[in-house]
């Protein structure tokens, strides 16, 4: 068996953002991209960025415990390249944060990693009281889930809410003030930007 590592999800076009999320500055240095990996590396978790830009990989490549991987399936979703995730036999499980979730603190990684450390073959999914946050939280490497991830791709189906249906997973409850997701520039608010 593995370890845990973390994938870092930044592929997406950031259209209703109007301009590329993992590039934003982040109030407390850095990009939201640098952010995230830097949660990652503060907990020793080696952190694997999936991305198709050239200018992410740019951004990270300097950065000690951190890949970069080409997303290999640009514009169609992050779960199509969380598959790509699954083929790397040292992981035992996969910790997924999204880049545009810049609320996110070390502490929030510290508890979901320790509800997965509870029952490692399960997957825990973060829950703001009202929606699951799927793009947060830990999925075994196991072919339970590889191969569930693989048949619903294979079937043109995107949704990693569709995927949660089919597969086990239990749920972690976190205030959702952290979990916010940013999409648009109106969300940008609180950040001052």
């Amino acid at each position: 068996m593995g370890t845990l590592l973390a994938c870092v999800l930044c592929g997406g076009s950031s259209r209703r953002m109007g301009r590329d999320k993992a590039l934003i500055p982040h109030p407390k240095g850095g990009y939201w991209l640098t952010h995230t990996v830097d949660l990652c590396l503060q907990l020793g978790l080696e952190a694997v960025v999936v991305s198709s830009s050239p200018s992410h990989h740019e951004l990270v490549s300097k950065l000690e415990g951190v890949d970069f991987k080409l997303d290999p399936s640009p514009g169609k979703g992050p779960l199509a390249a969380m598959l790509a995730m699954f083929d790397q036999d040292e992981a035992q499980g996969w910790l997924t944060l999204p880049v545009d979730m810049p609320w996110l603190e070390t502490e929030l990684l510290v508890a979901l990693i320790a509800a997965w450390n509870e029952q490692p073959s399960l997957a825990v999914v973060a829950h703001d009281g009202h929606t699951l946050q799927p793009l947060f939280g830990i999925y075994p490497n196991s072919s339970l889930y590889r191969d569930s991830i693989k048949s619903q791709i294979s079937a043109d189906e995107r949704s990693w809410m569709k995927w949660l249906e089919r597969v086990p997973y239990r749920t972690l409850g976190f205030q959702a003030e952290f979990l916010r997701n940013a999409n648009c520039p109106a969300d940008l608010a609180p950040f001052g930007t």
